[in-house]
């Protein structure tokens, strides 16, 4: 088991968060385009 300090920590939620938005982007633009 290898430890994770907290820069790597930090790295990893950055990525996640973005991942999530560009998530909920292509979501709300799903939404939109059905709308049309």
């Amino acid at each position: 088991m290898y430890r994770i300090d907290g820069n790597t920590l930090t790295e990893i939620i950055k990525q996640m968060r973005r991942l999530n938005k560009n998530f909920l982007n292509s979501r709300n633009m799903e939404s939109l385009l059905k709308k049309i």
